[in-house]
């Protein structure tokens, strides 16, 4: 049981940090295709922490949140398919 508790853990982390990952990368590319970081609204900006050298990038969480929508989905889509499947195979 605590293995498992601990997999789940682990996953997690490792979406989240590769989710972040792929939001900080494509972040960029999706400002330019929205005509340039000077045209994007100001929430959505680009902003750092004067003196701690921290960059908030509020449209790379945006991102972020699209794909753990997308990844909630698929893996409730994936669950309720097995299941069906289960029920096919047993008599």
């Amino acid at each position: 049981m605590w293995l498992a508790w601990i997999i789940r853990w682990v996953l997690i982390l490792e979406y989240t940090i590769g989710g972040s990952a792929v939001a900080r990368g494509i972040s960029p590319n999706l400002a330019l295709l929205l005509g340039g970081p000077e045209s994007l609204p100001a929430f959505t900006a680009r902003h750092s922490v004067p003196g701690l050298g921290i960059v908030v990038d509020p449209c790379a969480a945006m991102l972020l949140f699209v794909v753990t929508g997308l990844l909630c989905v698929g893996i409730k889509s994936t669950f309720v398919q097995s299941i069906l499947q289960l029920q096919t195979f047993m008599p």
